[in-house]
């Protein structure tokens, strides 16, 4: 602002002595020295380097330029004319890269430009020549032979499964499968890294690994070991039997107890459906009980009597009891009468 206003000063003073018939073709402050109007117009950046125009086949290339904007303005690069095998880097101008076996050219006409957002400067267009360079035989890595690596041994279902990774060279002879320290020798020889194992007592803990066989009588690589863990016998259901009496008499005890077992030896329970109104069941020994009554005279069909060991259960066939009414009781006869004691010869006695 104090500049603006000594400039603003000079003006007027100048116009004054002009208007004054001053000769002066320059203005002059009070003082009489010539004022100074600061220079506020953007300079270009500047950019120089010398890239280098040769590189062989698979040699690392790299040229940065050396760039410079007198009004400090932030700078930015741009290329043309890159070839295929270089990158570029906009922030520093800086072009690399390692051009292959299959680049072997004369890549012409590459332009490197810096800008300070106004004005632009660039380095004379060069080029790069990329020499042929006769690539030597290319050596495979020596076969290693090894051990595989086991990383699963798992319970599925009935079965086994085994898992293996190989990072050595695959054996010509397979693999075989040792179970428990045992060779099974032929019987799980696979050339897959992969091996479902059945029949075993999944009972007992197992432990496995494998051989990679590189020939058949020498050079085996034993892997790691895993074993499973004990698994837990299945549930064997429990069984019931018995033949419930199909009668009943009105006033006498009915009673039938069925036979239960469970192979486990499992707590069993028992329940009961359809159970007639005049009995009573006791759930832990399934026995049905009652005396029934003359008002209970009928059939009760459809009674089930069930065993459970609280995972699997049994049940006796559906069966039916008839109330019958209760027998008439025999009631011996009677006699009367009193017989004459005396009887006369030649009469009839009665």
């Amino acid at each position: 602002m104090k500049s603006l206003l000594k400039i603003s000063s000079v003006l007027a003073i100048t116009l004054i002595l002009t208007a004054c018939g001053s000769g002066e073709t320059t203005s002059s402050d009070l003082t009489g020295n010539t004022p100074t109007v600061p220079d506020v117009a953007n300079h270009a950046p500047a950019i120089s380097g010398t890239p280098t125009t040769a590189v062989n086949e698979g040699v690392s290339y790299s040229f940065t330029p050396v760039a410079y904007d007198a009004d400090g303005d932030l700078l930015s690069f741009s290329v043309s004319g890159k070839p295929a095998w270089a990158s570029f880097n906009a922030s520093n101008g800086r072009l690399s890269g390692t051009p292959d076996f299959s680049a072997a050219d004369v890549y012409s006409n590459i332009v490197i430009s810096v800008s300070d957002g106004e004005l632009n400067a660039t380095l004379p267009a060069f080029s790069i020549t990329v020499n042929d360079v006769t690539q030597g035989p290319v050596v495979p890595p020596a076969e290693v032979h090894g051990a595989p690596v086991m990383t699963t041994a798992a319970v599925s279902g009935t079965d086994v499964v085994l898992v293996w990774v190989q990072n050595y060279a695959i054996p010509e002879g397979g693999y075989d499968v040792f179970i428990d320290g045992v060779d099974t020798g032929t019987q799980y020889r696979t050339t897959a890294t992969t091996v479902a194992i059945p029949g075993l007592d999944l009972t007992l803990a197992h432990c496995f690994n494998v051989e990679s066989r590189y020939s058949t009588t020498s050079e085996f690589y034993s892997s790691n070991q895993l074993c499973t863990v004990a698994q837990q016998a299945p549930n064997q259901a429990p069984s019931i039997t018995g033949t419930p009496s199909a009668n009943a008499t009105v006033g006498v005890n009915y009673s039938f107890t069925p036979a239960a077992s469970d192979p486990d030896g499992d707590s069993l329970s028992f329940s009961v459906s359809n159970l007639p109104a005049w009995a009573s069941f006791n759930s832990g020994t399934g026995r049905l009980s009652g005396t029934p009554a003359a008002s209970d005279e009928g059939v009760y069909n459809n009674i089930l009597i069930i065993v459970s060991d609280g995972e699997d259960s049994d049940s006796l066939a559906a069966f039916s009891i008839s109330v019958n009414p209760a027998d008439t009781v025999n009631q011996a006869p009677t006699i009367s009468g009193t017989p004459a004691t005396t009887v006369t010869e030649g009469e009839l006695y009665g």
